[in-house]
């Protein structure tokens, strides 16, 4: 499980990935208790390609984060439908 705010720094974070990606260990991004509305979570676990995402069980926190991976989703089908 890779909690971004406790590894120190993104240098870090890409680190712990690419040993886990290494030793194909899957990477699961989760939060902290006490959770904010910020939605750099998704884009980190998107752009670090996480298999899992952990944000909480229910609530508006989790519903952001959700609708921030969709909202990322869209956009590269966007991009990618545009080259073609």
């Amino acid at each position: 499980i890779v909690k971004p705010n406790q590894c120190g720094s993104l240098l870090e974070v890409k680190k712990v990935c690419e040993i886990a990606k290494k030793n194909k260990i899957k990477i699961i991004f989760s939060h902290r208790s006490g959770e904010t509305k910020e939605t750099i979570l998704a884009d980190l676990a998107f752009g670090f390609g996480a298999d899992f995402f952990k944000c909480g069980i229910e609530g508006d926190v989790r519903e952001l984060k959700i609708k921030r991976l969709i909202e990322i989703e869209e956009k590269l089908d966007y991009k990618s439908s545009k080259k073609t």
